[in-house]
């Protein structure tokens, strides 16, 4: 996982669309995130976790499994202006690893 994340930096992607997967180039994706019959191998997990918003974006972090394991990927999630795009703001997909934590919360009981 380590070298497929280095690898993925490495390659600087600049993100050009609202969905960051469309921005992985094709050989790269054909390899780790398509069976090659139109299927996807990878599934999102998590979304819109540690949300930073700014002016006129705003970033978010998914998390994704797939063949080696599991990944975060920092990306631009939503644009507040109608008049800007992607490529505009120049941001660079940033991948790391990650790891799952498990967290206990309470709730209410109904008592009926």
């Amino acid at each position: 996982m380590k070298e497929f994340i280095k690898m993925m930096n490495d390659l600087q992607i600049s993100q050009t669309s609202i969905d960051w997967i469309e921005d992985i180039p094709k050989e790269i994706y054909q390899r780790y995130f398509n069976n090659g019959r139109g299927g996807k191998l990878y599934n999102i997990i998590a979304d819109g976790l540690d949300v930073n918003k700014r002016r006129w974006y705003e970033l978010s972090t998914t998390i994704v499994t797939f063949m080696l394991g599991t990944f975060g990927v920092r990306h631009i999630n939503q644009l507040y202006s109608e008049s800007s795009s992607c490529s505009d703001i120049y941001h660079t997909l940033e991948f790391f690893e990650v790891e799952e934590v498990v967290t206990t919360t309470y709730r209410r009981k109904n008592e009926t």
